[in-house]
């Protein structure tokens, strides 16, 4: 299931629902358990991965996440400039754009 499969309105219920749970201290497992629920009453059915499917799709956002930091140092060094040490890639774009967290 794609983002771009669901409406807009859905996309920002999904939004808010996930905002409002974090904000009330909600942990991971309760936030996904809910918005499991939203697509069953949207009818849209949730697939269920094994957990050999979990690791698969972590380990590639690892190397995904690696390939990113690679890729950041790399334009920081064209530029001549420091890459910030150890920040997130949305904290670096943050920091980059003058917005604070």
């Amino acid at each position: 299931m794609e983002p771009s499969t669901l409406a807009e309105e859905q996309v920002t219920e999904l939004k808010q629902l996930k905002k409002d749970l974090k904000q009330n201290g909600a942990s991971r497992d309760e936030v996904k358990a809910a918005v499991d629920t939203q697509f069953s009453e949207w009818g849209i059915e949730v697939p269920v991965l094994t957990e050999e499917q979990r690791q698969e799709i972590h380990q590639i956002m690892q190397e995904m996440r690696q390939e990113t930091k690679v890729r950041i140092d790399a334009k920081f060094e064209e530029w001549g400039l420091e890459p910030p040490a150890r920040m997130r890639p949305s904290r670096v774009s943050r920091k980059l754009h003058g917005i604070s967290a």
